[in-house]
């Protein structure tokens, strides 16, 4: 190949490279994204990256959420399912997103009717999330 083809591709090559790092949304986006797709859409008020992007700061509304449990008896359980799956969500696939894949701790604060009702926390690795409920 003579060096004039090999400069076209190689420009092609980068400008494909930038168009496709472009339509990938931001970290926080993403992260807002995977989360409300699976407790509901608007749940998520705030998403903050900190430590240069390796932990999220994730705050979720539940007003509204259906099938969050009446029982305050009940909310251990369920906040730890909630946050096992939507912290699953985002640790998996890291190679899809290269903020994602800085992401190494999630930590999550739940609030019902203004008021924080629950926080979690999950590592990258660690098998589940830590969950405490604040005293009513």
């Amino acid at each position: 190949m003579d060096r004039r083809r090999i400069w076209v591709l190689a420009s092609v090559g980068l400008l494909v490279w930038n168009l496709a790092a472009e339509a990938l949304p931001s970290t926080t986006a993403a992260i807002r994204n995977l989360i409300e797709s699976f407790i509901g859409v608007g749940t998520v008020t705030s998403v903050v990256l900190a430590a240069a992007g390796r932990e999220a700061d994730v705050h979720v509304r539940m007003d509204g959420v259906r099938a969050m449990p009446p029982d305050r008896k009940d909310w251990l359980w369920f906040f730890e399912g909630v946050s096992e799956i939507a912290t699953s969500r985002v640790f998996q696939p890291p190679q899809a997103h290269a903020g994602l894949a800085r992401v190494l701790r999630i930590r999550m604060w739940y609030s019902l009717r203004g008021r924080v009702v629950a926080r979690a926390a999950r590592d990258r690795g660690q098998a589940g999330p830590t969950v405490v409920l604040t005293p009513p």
